[in-house]
C-alpha cells in the first residue's frame, strides 16, 4: 500500500503549527511579521532559514497591491518588481521608495520619467 503524500516533508515544523500560521495569516489581515510576533508570543520560534526581500506596491489607499519575494535588492530585482505590476495596474504618477538607488535605475530603464522621492 502506498505511503500518503505528505505536504509539509520540506518544513521542520509539524504540520498542526504550520496549519495555524497559514490559517492566522490567511484568516485574518495581519502580515508575516505580526503572524511572526503572535507565534513567538505562544512559545513557537519560527526561523525563515534564509534571508529575502518582500517587495510590495501600495496603491494610494494603502492597499498592497501584490506582493514579491527576491533573494537580492538590486537592480535586476527592482526591475523585475516594476514591471509585474505596470502591467496590470498601469503607470503610477508618483512613485514613493525607501531611498534605495535600483528603484532610480530600474525608471530609467523602463524609460518612465516620474517623480521618486524616499518614503519618510
Amino acid at each position: 500500500m502506498a505511503e500518503p503524500h505528505n505536504t509539509f516533508r520540506w518544513f521542520d515544523s509539524s504540520p498542526e503549527v504550520i496549519q495555524l500560521l497559514v490559517m492566522l495569516y490567511v484568516r485574518y489581515p495581519l502580515s508575516p511579521r505580526n503572524v511572526k510576533d503572535l507565534a513567538f508570543e505562544r512559545g513557537i520560534d519560527v526561523c525563515q532559514g534564509e534571508m529575502r526581500y518582500l517587495w510590495r506596491p501600495v496603491d494610494h489607499e494603502g492597499e498592497v497591491l501584490e506582493s514579491f519575494v527576491t533573494k537580492t535588492r538590486d537592480k535586476p530585482a527592482a526591475l523585475k518588481f516594476m514591471k509585474k505590476p505596470m502591467k496590470r495596474h498601469g503607470c503610477a504618477r508618483i512613485i514613493t521608495t525607501d531611498g534605495l538607488r535600483s528603484y532610480k535605475a530600474a525608471m530609467n530603464d523602463l524609460s518612465v520619467n516620474l517623480g521618486i522621492g524616499p518614503d519618510r
